[in-house]
């Protein structure tokens, strides 16, 4: 089976952080060599952006407030202020829903 599209949802949730980064590592390999396109679902900020390309930030309801294209090279690097300052945005933007 060669799919074009893979849903996942949550899958790295229940992981300590060492196994969550090699999954995304392995994540992004695979879905680099195979050109497939990933749909993510994620509660955390930071492995949004060290996935995707875009991410979608939803409110109350399911309704989209903010979209962001991740224009960062692959390996991300978590400590980059380009990185910092998309965090920074997409918390400011979620707290405000809070």
């Amino acid at each position: 089976m060669n799919p074009k599209l893979l849903l996942m949802d949550e899958p790295f949730g229940a992981l300590d952080n060492v196994t969550r980064h090699a999954l995304q590592r392995l994540l992004i390999d695979v879905q680099r060599k195979q050109d497939l396109t990933v749909m993510f679902v994620t509660h955390n900020i930071d492995e949004a952006i060290t996935l995707a390309d875009k991410v979608v930030v939803f409110g109350q309801q399911g309704s989209i407030i903010e979209t962001q294209n991740i224009r960062l090279p692959h390996p991300r690097d978590r400590a980059s202020k380009n990185f910092t300052d998309l965090f920074v945005q997409i918390r400011k933007t979620l707290s405000k829903q809070e």
